[in-house]
């Protein structure tokens, strides 16, 4: 399979954010998500089995925060390339995902071909530069084996025990000494899937 560029549609891209419902709890909610049909046009492409990089950045802002703290700081993930993504597939069924606009072709008039050295040169420098990869093949769910790759407890591996989708954070557990112990706040940057 081939590397291409996929253009999105506005708004294709974006995960909005699901609530619970009234006397709902966030396990339920969780629950309940993962019975839900695919939102965003990535969730569409890697559940039809396609491999999807989209780099984003970390920017700190200056924003509106609320109407009684005023202006403060904010810390946003914007994408990289826009609206442009990189999808390994085959072209006629990425050009087919609800949220795609168009796949981005050569000067022949033909889907182009991204090489893998090119994908593997951009994931290492973005690497280098802290940028997560939102896929959501990488995010972890409940009873997922994890290697934590930052912080103090960096190289354990525990299960993931609680995510939390809005803050990006999870509480995983490690057994030892005959008790599991949580470790609490890690970043899903912060660990890898084992």
């Amino acid at each position: 399979m081939n590397w291409y560029v996929a253009l999105t549609k506005p708004n294709a891209v974006v995960e909005k954010e699901r609530k619970p419902r009234r006397g709902e709890s966030r396990e339920v909610l969780e629950e309940r998500k993962a019975l839900l049909p695919p939102q965003t046009v990535m969730e569409r492409l890697e559940d039809l089995g396609m491999e999807v990089f989209y780099p984003k950045v970390r920017i700190v802002r200056r924003a509106l925060l609320n109407r009684t703290k005023g202006h403060g700081m904010e810390t946003v993930w914007m994408p990289v390339f826009g609206r442009y993504m990189f999808v390994r597939g085959d072209p006629a069924q990425i050009a087919g995902v609800r949220g795609v606009a168009q796949i981005i072709n050569n000067a022949d008039d033909v889907p182009g071909v991204i090489p893998e050295k090119v994908i593997e040169d951009i994931r290492r420098r973005f690497h280098n530069y802290k940028v997560e990869q939102m896929v959501r093949g990488m995010k972890p769910k409940r009873g997922d084996k994890v290697r934590i790759m930052e912080g103090p407890m960096r190289g354990w591996d525990a299960t993931v025990e609680l995510v939390d989708l809005v803050k990006g954070l999870l509480t995983a557990v490690r057994e030892a000494m005959g008790r599991e112990i949580p470790i609490q706040n890690l970043r899903f940057e912060d660990v890898e899937l084992t």
